[in-house]
């Protein structure tokens, strides 16, 4: 209630189980909401019994909805099993639409469509042939306990990669790849992590090959990590329920808090496209507070809704469900410190001096 009369007269509390559809569905009716933003994680682990209660109640009370899933099984459930009665009921929904997920997807795919830009009538058109995500936040980011259990949860996951079609398993926090996150963030060692937006990237772009890794700071961080997936991780590990995870949260958060203090909570995303044709091209975010960006992202989200852009229908942030995805991008980057789209990834790797024109030495 404090939180709720801090944002001015026109917010207020109400209490309810996020488990409970029928709960949430009355409530929905009752207060007349314009629309459901879902935050209530961590995603990972939650019960297949249970379906997405959230998303059930939206498409029941017929209110546009989106979520920040940060989990792969739980995105696919809620595609397959409400999809078509949000478009019977005419309800646009969104499923991992925060920062990563959804800024990074939703830059993936407008990438890809701009492959065919200026494309002549006789040519053949191109093609994602290959997706990368790269992804860092210093320290916790700023944000709360809830994210550290996600994190610890994601610690306990086989990764899900694809590689030339073919689908792959690893160890999380594997695989490790230096990655040059640019202005404010620089190179560093990303490991793979398991992400939703690696699955619907091959399925909605056509990706063969597509992964998801993850790095911190300081890079101690990154060690602990490692040795939690591979100490407490596995089917049977702590790392593989929730509660244990919350309470893991809980008790290292001073501590992440305490190293905040030094590292701050700058957070930064790569997303590197190869099409069929060979072009490269890559583009780069990078954004002071990770709590921070991932509002302004999740925000330029509920904007598509509000505004009619995002059709009826549960949709991944890169299906063309999700329309002007142009103008979600210039919302959701309000206030990076460094957004650079579409750039050829030698550019922006080897730092050359350009002489005008488009014309680049590289020295």
């Amino acid at each position: 209630a404090a939180e709720a009369a801090a944002l001015g007269p026109r917010a207020r509390a109400e209490r309810a189980d996020a488990a409970d559809a029928a709960q949430l569905t009355e409530l929905l009716q009752r207060v007349q909401a314009d629309a459901v933003v879902h935050t209530a994680g961590p995603f990972q682990r939650s019960d297949p019994a249970l379906g997405c209660p959230v998303l059930e109640a939206a498409v029941a009370s017929k209110t546009p909805y989106v979520d920040v899933c940060d989990d792969a099984e739980y995105a696919q459930r809620a595609k397959r099993q409400l999809h078509e009665a949000a478009v019977q009921a005419g309800v646009p929904a969104i499923t991992s639409a925060g920062l990563y997920p959804g800024l990074s997807n939703t830059l993936a795919a407008r990438m890809v469509e701009d492959l065919n830009i200026g494309l002549e009538a006789d040519e053949e058109p191109d093609a994602a042939k290959s997706v990368k995500y790269s992804y860092f936040t210093a320290g916790s980011g700023g944000v709360g306990t809830t994210i550290l259990a996600t994190s610890y949860l994601l610690l306990g996951e086989d990764v899900t990669v694809y590689y030339q079609g073919e689908k792959l398993t690893f160890p999380p926090c594997s695989e490790s790849r230096v990655v040059d996150f640019g202005k404010g963030v620089g190179k560093r060692s990303a490991y793979l992590l398991n992400l939703p937006e690696v699955q619907t990237t091959h399925d909605c772009l056509g990706a063969e090959s597509v992964s998801a890794r993850f790095c911190t700071a300081p890079f101690l961080w990154n060690v602990m990590l490692g040795l939690m997936a591979k100490l407490l991780g596995g089917p049977d590990g702590v790392l593989s329920d929730p509660e244990k995870a919350k309470l893991l949260a809980r008790m290292s958060e001073p501590l992440v808090r305490f190293v905040d203090d030094f590292v701050g909570a700058r957070t930064g995303i790569r997303v590197d496209v190869e099409s069929v044709k060979g072009v490269k091209s890559c583009s780069l975010y990078a954004h002071p507070s990770l709590a921070v960006a991932v509002g302004t992202a999740t925000s330029a989200f509920v904007q598509a809704l509000l505004e009619g852009d995002v059709a009826p229908g549960v949709w991944f942030p890169e299906e063309r469900g999700v329309g002007a995805k142009q103008k979600l991008l210039e919302r959701a980057a309000d206030g990076a410190s460094n957004f650079l789209y579409n750039k050829a990834a030698w550019t922006l790797e080897k730092r050359p001096i350009e002489l005008g024109f488009g014309i680049y030495v590289d020295l």
